[in-house]
């Protein structure tokens, strides 16, 4: 990353360059010291501009087909690095607006057949940086995947490799998550956001 060093703040040449080592905040929640890993300082706001900017989609296809947080960050790096891209105009949308402010041009829909992430590179490289910030014998807060099969195992949870034991912060629209959170050894659940009204409740969980 170039930056120039300013008394109005840091300059960079590209927004890409913003891409990663997002910052890790202590709080106090009930009388614990906890740490937030913020992925929404991105430049779109969500881990996706980490899958966009390092290339990580594994699938050979050549066309990408999404409508969610990962097409937002696929324009923002086509738009910056000149890459044509084009988008459906058949259904116009938000993203749309989004997309052609960032650079994309409107075209015909392709079909893709899907694809998939490399996600386990993605979380390697925040286990990295969580280490690297708070040192490997901080207790850290480790987000569950919303929407997840009962016999799923959060991804994110990957970042239990780095710590014997650890605070959980769930966030997840099922209780299944949070059994399965709880499930390992060490993990002692701290807080629940974004959960459905009553869903714990209703799975016998408090």
């Amino acid at each position: 990353m170039t930056a120039i060093a300013e008394d109005r703040g840091t300059w960079v040449d590209s927004v890409l360059s913003l891409v990663g080592d997002t910052p890790c905040v202590r709080v106090r929640l009930e009388g614990r010291e906890l740490a937030l890993k913020l992925e929404g300082f991105n430049p779109t706001g969500t881990l996706f501009d980490r899958v966009a900017a390092h290339g990580r989609i594994t699938s050979p296809r050549p066309h990408v087909c999404d409508g969610g947080p990962l097409a937002a960050s696929l324009a923002l790096l086509v738009g910056t690095m000149r890459i044509p891209l084009t988008y459906h105009e058949s259904r116009p949308t938000v993203f749309g607006a989004m997309a052609s402010a960032l650079g994309a041009e409107p075209g015909e829909a392709v079909a893709s057949g899907g694809f998939e992430l490399d996600l386990p590179a993605v979380h390697a490289e925040l286990r990295e940086e969580v280490a690297e910030e708070l040192g490997e014998q901080v207790r850290v807060l480790v987000p569950a995947l919303p929407g997840l099969e009962p016999d799923v195992l959060p991804a994110d949870l990957e970042m239990r490799t780095l710590l014997g034991s650890r605070g959980i912060l769930v966030d997840a629209r099922s209780a299944a998550v949070v059994r399965q959170a709880l499930s390992l050894p060490g993990n002692e659940l701290i807080a629940v956001v974004c959960l459905a009204d009553g869903a714990l409740d209703q799975d016998g969980l408090l």
